[in-house]
């Protein structure tokens, strides 16, 4: 598989959730918009750049569970429909998320468009402009690196690299064990990995056991899903004619942690959020989210933030 374009613009764990009327975040529905909004800054970009050729890649969990509902296929359908006129090819592997136990055979995309563009890339290669990539959806480590190991041979060329694109959680990133394979370890035709799983934007260079060095990009997700993710999402722009490789920032949302130890504190809290611009709706998919933590001694602290905190931002107590 052959593609002339300059641009490969690589997206992972999107988490599209099963309805329109969920978010991100599970206890709070009307924390949403978010994943909508930074998939039409990418397919923005897209169009801004198709003159010079995009192939897009996806690095799995595109959507959080494998029973999407009505509204969220319609919506899926639309925006691809639209997306893929900018694009030579959809790229894609699957996650945990989106792998039905009842089809396991049977990847997401096929029920949301049956455009030639978009190709299931599980344990294959492709090449875009002079990048060789290979896919490789989430797996045991035993069987990444027994597929990652049979990519050469005695037959391949000297000097022939691959972009590995996976969902995986790694080590040194995280704490290493048995299900996690090590970016140290990787065989030296591995160039670069672009992986998704971890929620986390990373760009790091490690020095093998092979006494060679490998790229490692963590994609990171459309958005956080919990306290304690990235904030600042983006997705990777790989130019393969400059060779460069860019970060491209998403809309996102503020996202701001309080305590508070004192009455004195919460009013000026108080008067903080009051200062805010107001938003059309507690829905608006930039609203600020503002997480209080605060002694139980301090009286009516939710019911005070509650006050003035409506279209300002949403208060997570």
């Amino acid at each position: 598989m052959q593609f002339d374009a300059r641009y490969v613009v690589i997206t992972s764990d999107e988490h599209y959730t099963p309805s329109m009327k969920q978010g991100p975040w599970a206890k709070h529905p009307m924390v949403r918009g978010t994943y909508e909004l930074a998939a039409m800054e990418v397919a923005r970009w897209c169009r801004d750049h198709e003159s010079e050729g995009i192939v897009r890649i996806s690095g799995a969990d595109t959507l959080d569970t494998a029973d999407p509902q009505p509204d969220r296929l319609r919506w899926l359908q639309d925006y691809f429909e639209s997306h893929l006129k900018s694009c030579q090819a959809y790229l894609y592997i699957q996650g945990q998320h989106e792998r039905s136990s009842k089809c396991p055979d049977v990847p997401w995309m096929t029920v949301i468009s049956d455009d030639p563009k978009v190709q299931y890339m599980d344990n294959k290669r492709a090449m875009v402009g002079d990048e060789l990539f290979y896919f490789s959806s989430n797996v045991s480590v035993e069987e990444l690196f027994d597929r990652i190991n049979s990519l050469v041979d005695e037959h391949t060329p000297p000097n022939t690299f691959f972009n590995l694109i996976a969902h995986q959680l790694w080590s040194p990133w995280v704490i290493a064990n048995s299900l996690t394979p090590n970016l140290q370890s990787l065989p030296p035709h591995i160039r670069r990995v672009f992986s998704g799983d971890m929620h986390m934007v990373k760009n790091d260079v490690f020095s093998t056991t092979y006494g060679a060095t490998v790229e490692a990009y963590s994609i990171g997700p459309f958005c956080a899903q919990a306290w304690g993710e990235e904030t600042a999402p983006r997705f990777i722009v790989f130019d393969t004619q400059r060779k460069a490789i860019v970060s491209v920032p998403l809309p996102s949302r503020e996202m701001t942690t309080v305590k508070i130890h004192t009455e004195e504190e919460l009013e000026r809290l108080c008067d903080l959020i009051k200062s805010k611009d107001t938003y059309l709706s507690m829905t608006d998919p930039t609203l600020p989210l503002l997480r209080v933590q605060y002694s139980s001694r301090i009286p009516n602290v939710m019911s005070k933030l509650e006050q003035v905190s409506d279209r300002k931002c949403y208060i997570f107590f």
